[in-house]
């Protein structure tokens, strides 16, 4: 039987209270629930959802995205303690992040994620300027002042967060000064995610989305200041990943991983899907209120979606780095269909990359292997 330990769970669908033009969610043909005024998950499909999920192991991790979580209010999150303490047994290890743009977070909200150890991912994309020109209000405000307060406010009550940076046409030819600008501001846990979205045609990339070669570019300039002269002061998240590659472990964000499948996402109305950039009508797998999750895990669509990574594609059959992306991310590989390409859409950007960085990540490696033995040593 297939197993999970993680949700990402979406208690508002994709309401939002910003209108990030690049964001996937943003009036998008394919969302499911777009023709529905408002979306809230209620007590009852919470409740569900926890107690399922608490049953699955000994550790269990909710990830509270939207749209904007906080949407649901700060009593929502209370409530979803209170349900996890009441499923909860002796022993078991729970966790709990949030995935928020950060303007609805007040002192009261601040309090009660330290309460809870609740980590937080910040959405920040750089400098005012780059911030602002996708992440703004409907009214086409940007939101870079309201999300610095929210810093000043998560420092105060000692709140546990880091960055999570969409790399787009706003930023990709600038890594190096996105570099100074989160080191200066004392931001040392740093994710970059890269923008790739499809027209309204679906047959060519949007405009605020960025090529193939833009991105090895941006990898590599954004390494260069990163390495320092093999003493990083920063984590980054890819980079991370690629350097538990060379010390032998799997990497652990899904596009790297063996196998498709770690998580699932949960809408605000119980209904559940294998992936946040796959929740459409095609890929629906069932929903908590009707199936439990261990049956909707067995069904023949989420099979399908694990099989995705599994497929021996011709291209990375001999390729040496498959040990670090394990064929790379599915989406893109839909992607990369739509626009007529054989290779997943990143593929030449990552291969590049790897091959440039290799000597590096290695030397990497080789320093936390002999500190190691240093301190067994000891």
């Amino acid at each position: 039987m297939s197993k999970i330990n993680s949700v990402l769970v979406k208690p508002v669908s994709a309401d939002c209270n910003l209108s990030c033009s690049y964001c996937f969610y943003h009036n998008r043909p394919t969302d499911p629930y777009r023709s529905l005024r408002s979306h809230r998950m209620n007590d009852e499909t919470l409740s569900i959802l926890i107690g399922q999920l608490m049953e699955e192991g000994d550790a269990v991790s909710f990830c509270w995205q939207g749209g904007e979580p906080t949407l649901a209010g700060l009593d929502f999150f209370k409530k979803v303690v209170e349900l996890q303490i009441k499923f909860g047994r002796d022993g078991q290890l729970v966790s709990n992040s949030l995935q928020t743009n950060g303007v609805l977070i007040d002192r009261n909200w601040a309090r009660f994620l330290k309460r809870f150890n609740m980590l937080v991912g910040l959405s920040l994309d750089g400098p005012q300027e780059v911030h602002d020109r996708y992440r703004t209000y409907a009214s086409g405000k940007g939101s870079f002042k309201e999300v610095m307060r929210t810093v000043d406010i998560l420092r105060e009550n000692e709140v546990e967060f880091n960055i999570l940076s969409v790399v787009s046409k706003a930023n990709v030819n600038r890594p190096e000064e996105l570099y100074e600008f989160y080191l200066n501001e004392g931001f040392f846990y740093l994710q970059f995610i890269p923008c790739v979205e499809v027209d309204d045609s679906g047959k060519k990339i949007a405009s605020f989305a960025i090529t193939c070669e833009e991105w090895e570019s941006f990898l590599r300039r954004l390494f260069n200041v990163w390495f320092n002269g093999g003493n990083p002061q920063v984590s980054i998240r890819l980079f991370e990943n690629i350097l538990m590659a060379y010390l032998g472990m799997e990497p652990e964000i899904c596009e790297f991983k063996k196998r498709g499948g770690s998580y699932v996402v949960v809408e605000y109305n119980g209904d559940v899907y294998p992936c946040d950039f796959l929740v459409e009508r095609s890929w629906f797998l069932g929903n908590l209120r009707e199936r439990p999750l261990d049956e909707i895990l067995e069904s023949e669509r989420f099979k399908r979606f694990i099989r995705l990574k599994e497929v021996e594609y011709p291209e990375c059959k001999k390729c040496r780095f498959k040990f670090i992306c394990n064929q790379g991310c599915s989406r893109l590989r839909m992607i990369a269909n739509k626009l007529g390409q054989k290779e997943s859409y990143l593929c030449p950007a990552y291969k590049n990359f790897f091959s440039y960085s290799e000597e590096k990540f290695k030397l990497l490696a080789q320093r936390i292997k002999a500190r190691g033995l240093k301190e067994n040593d000891t």
